[in-house]
């Protein structure tokens, strides 16, 4: 699965993680760098493009929306009995990735479209698909449905104009560590709220994740100091590794990863 998902993020151009995490399932590792995940194999760039400007377009109308396109078995790794389920996979795509983003996620398979709102009830937004129609002859075609969903959800979204609206900012600092001990694995982070915390993932050779670390609601006021603590395992293959951090607000606005290099010495 892993050379399935650097394949399919080479193609969308964000070749930053793979689907190495535990559960294997591609869309949770994609998600946390990027607002889309594109089906395997890569949709055109047309199609791509609209996907990705409906979403951005959609955040210009203060409604933040993360989307999932599952194509084929293939796009769910190790959990293909949910395909065919897009209500079942939003819920289950949606715990995974709970601990940085707390939607909507929208989901598009060729059966349906999916929802998931970490905070609330999504049954208003499940009703406003149901004037969609998902069309799926082709990846393309599937591709774009998913975007006439993204295009209607932010159209009857309700954006009350006092929420919090601005992202964190957040810079890793690069880190050592040795085999078998604890590291400190610092950045700096800031947010116009004052708090926020943090989700912290460490990678190896062919993006293989070592660990997630969640560190809780915190200071970080203009550009905090702020740190972690990870065990190194007593035995790594590798001494060349990469820490990437992303933070959220009490309002739930993520950050843009921001990665580093991790040396582990023996």
């Amino acid at each position: 699965m892993r050379i399935v998902v650097l394949a399919l993020l080479a193609l969308a151009g964000a070749a930053v993680v793979s689907g190495a995490q535990a559960d294997g399932d591609p869309a949770s590792d994609v998600l946390y760098f990027q607002d889309a995940y594109l089906p395997y194999p890569a949709p055109s760039k047309h199609s791509s493009s609209v996907l990705l400007s409906s979403i951005r377009g959609a955040r210009a109308d203060h409604y933040t929306i993360k989307v999932a396109v599952i194509a084929t078995r293939t796009d769910l790794g190790s959990v293909p009995s949910l395909f065919g389920k897009p209500k079942a996979y939003a819920q289950f795509l949606g715990e995974e990735i709970r601990s940085f983003y707390t939607g909507p996620l929208l989901v598009a398979m060729p059966a349906g479209f999916g929802v998931w709102k970490g905070s609330g009830d999504s049954a208003a937004e499940q009703r406003a698909l149901g004037a969609v129609k998902v069309h799926a002859s082709t990846v393309d075609e599937l591709v774009l449905s998913a975007a006439a969903g993204v295009r209607k959800l932010a159209g009857v979204a309700d954006t009350p104009s006092t929420r919090d609206r601005v992202s964190p900012h957040v810079k890793a600092l690069p880190a050592s560590a040795r085999s078998g001990k604890t590291a400190t694995l610092r950045f700096r982070v800031g947010d116009n709220s004052g708090r926020s915390r943090e989700v912290v993932r460490i990678y190896g050779a062919n993006f293989f994740l070592y660990a997630s670390i969640v560190s809780p609601m915190e200071r970080a006021r203009g550009s905090t100091l702020d740190s972690v603590k990870w065990h190194a395992p007593a035995h790594v293959d590798e001494t060349k590794l990469r820490f990437c951090v992303l933070a959220r607000d009490p309002a739930g606005n993520a950050s843009k990863a921001s990665c580093a290099p991790l040396r582990v010495k023996g």
